[in-house]
């Protein structure tokens, strides 16, 4: 659902994994948009700016989705998880 949110957001902004009223939801916001104006609170977050990928993967933002699963640090989404609920 996380890769799928992300490939279909069009533009530059980030896609989100939340806590909503203590529940996990997934979320992809334009820009600068961050999910703490909104109250929510933010466990992961994938950067989807151009800049973020393009020198590497060029258009190819499925690609780098793909190469950034393996570089996410659970035990720190975990802890974030734990604080906040």
């Amino acid at each position: 659902m996380f890769t799928e949110k992300a490939l279909n957001f069009f533009g530059s902004g980030w896609t989100w994994l939340v806590l909503k009223d203590g529940e996990p939801e997934i979320i992809s916001r334009p820009n600068q948009d961050s999910p703490l104006l909104e109250n929510l609170v933010p466990l992961l977050a994938l950067d989807l700016w151009e800049h973020a990928y393009y020198l590497k993967h060029q258009n190819k933002r499925a690609d780098y989705i793909q190469e950034w699963w393996k570089v996410v640090n659970w035990d720190d989404v975990e802890r974030r998880y734990n604080i906040a609920s």
